[in-house]
């Protein structure tokens, strides 16, 4: 049977370039246009921040790549860049979030109410 990268996992494909676009998705891009996104809505400011940051992702992010690698051959090239870059983004956030999923959920105290 012959040895192909995949069978290492997806990591091993990572290139530098991919692990710093997946921790500035994790801890800028993503909650900043969650953020921006919400500014019209009736939340006020921490709760705009708590959705941008703990907002869906992830799930949907690995959807939207087998899919994409699924219909079309173009990305055949940079499948296991684009794999690595997903998992590596997907997996530190769902870690992220959630340990620190807890303390944005806690009751605000002294609010007057």
């Amino acid at each position: 049977m012959r040895h192909r990268p995949a069978d290492d996992g997806a990591l091993p494909a990572l290139p530098w370039q991919g692990a710093l676009v997946g921790a500035l998705l994790i801890l800028f891009i993503r909650p900043a246009a969650g953020f921006a996104n919400l500014l019209g809505s009736r939340a006020d400011a921490r709760e705009r921040l708590v959705t941008a940051v703990f907002g869906i992702r992830g799930i949907g992010s690995l959807f939207h790549l087998a899919y994409a690698l699924g219909h079309s051959d173009r990305f055949d090239a940079q499948a296991e860049r684009l794999r690595a870059v997903v998992a590596f983004t997907v997996l530190p956030s769902a870690v992220l979030h959630g340990v620190t999923a807890s303390l944005a959920v806690r009751p605000r105290t002294g609010t007057g109410s």
